[in-house]
């Protein structure tokens, strides 16, 4: 089975979201645990960073409840004291994209 879009992608013309100009939108990430298992007592930021220019989110800026909906609502968004393995999710970051260096 031929796929349509592997030749695009193959040869660097396929777009991806990053590739789009996207307007009024902010760039974002997660940060992960790197503990399979733990509770979390504090999250740090280099110091080499100005963390004025973003936006940093944790477990109490999700509004409404802070999970996941699967089969079961036993996993958070973001980790709220604790993970249950590693890259969980701990806090989410986000920046204007257009003052990025």
């Amino acid at each position: 089975m031929l796929r349509r879009e592997a030749l695009a992608k193959l040869t660097g013309r396929e777009r991806y979201v990053d590739d789009l100009p996207l307007q009024d939108f902010l760039w974002g990430m997660t940060v992960r645990s790197p503990a399979p298992r733990g509770r979390v007592t504090a999250i740090r930021f280099g110091k080499d960073v100005d963390w004025s220019q973003f936006v940093v989110v944790d477990y109490r800026d999700i509004p409404g409840p802070n999970v996941v909906a699967l089969i079961e609502q036993d996993q958070p968004v973001l980790a709220a004291g604790y993970v249950r393995h590693s890259s969980w999710w701990t806090t989410a970051t986000s920046r204007d994209r257009t003052s990025w260096p």
